[in-house]
């Protein structure tokens, strides 16, 4: 076996744990975040008000500093919807663009519940979404209540 051989082997190992590994998280916490929002239907008021550029350049800027101050509170995100579709559990979901050119998004997850709401949108259409952050992974998701 040659040396290159068996660094792709190495390679393809890698990438099936992970994805294995990332299949078994979402499996998890997709069931705590139906739960969330369920929770979410008994909330009142938001606790803070900005767009999905400012909400990102926080967490961008400082991740720590971004959970501390958003991580399981309420927010009312306002943007325009970049992209929609269904996430690997089959939860509808929407991007809100961001003002930034680098990889990244602001993410807001619905239960499977609100795909027909949803129908009615398109990208490129402003929204207003209220929901709990959840914090940064691979861009910020917000689990919503309403839009």
């Amino acid at each position: 076996m040659t040396n290159k051989s068996w660094n792709c082997d190495k390679l393809i190992v890698t990438i099936l744990v992970v994805g294995v590994a990332f299949l078994v998280w979402a499996s998890m916490t997709g069931k705590t975040d139906l739960q969330k929002v369920q929770v979410l239907e008994k909330m009142q008021e938001p606790d803070y008000h900005l767009t999905a550029s400012e909400l990102y350049a926080e967490y961008k800027a400082n991740v720590l500093r971004a959970d501390s101050r958003y991580k399981g509170r309420i927010v009312e995100v306002t943007g325009v919807i970049e992209s929609i579709g269904k996430e690997i559990l089959g939860r509808p979901y929407i991007t809100l663009k961001i003002d930034d050119s680098g990889w990244g998004s602001v993410q807001c997850v619905f239960p499977k519940s609100e795909i027909d709401p949803l129908i009615q949108f398109s990208p490129g259409q402003s929204v207003k979404v209220v929901g709990k952050v959840l914090g940064e992974t691979l861009g910020i998701v917000l689990l919503t209540r309403e839009l």
